[in-house]
């Protein structure tokens, strides 16, 4: 059985999950193992990897981001010097559907 993202504001999300629930459902428990840190399954608990079912474990994992409640923007003070100190993790630049030659 498929579930349903409950926030339909993000179509590319509702994409993947919409997809990994079709997968899930052709494969069922036969996907391939993968394993994760224990920490990502329960923050509480031992660190040692465990293996999950990867179809189920992102399915779970984009439900239960959509469950959460929207958060505001936080923006950060103008002219951007805040960043000469800062450390970025990830970034995510905007993409543009065709590049230009």
């Amino acid at each position: 059985m498929m579930s349903t993202l409950p926030d339909a504001t993000l179509p590319a999300l509702a994409q993947v999950h919409q997809r990994l629930g079709e997968l899930l459902f052709g494969q069922g428990d036969q996907a391939a193992a993968y394993a994760v840190p224990g920490l990502w399954l329960d923050p509480a608990g031992p660190a040692t990897r465990r293996q999950v079912n990867p179809l189920r474990f992102f399915l779970d994992t984009i439900e239960a981001i959509a469950q959460q409640p929207a958060q505001p923007l936080v923006v950060g003070p103008a002219g951007g010097g805040w960043s000469q100190n800062a450390v970025a993790y990830n970034l995510f630049p905007p993409c543009r559907s065709r590049l230009r030659s």
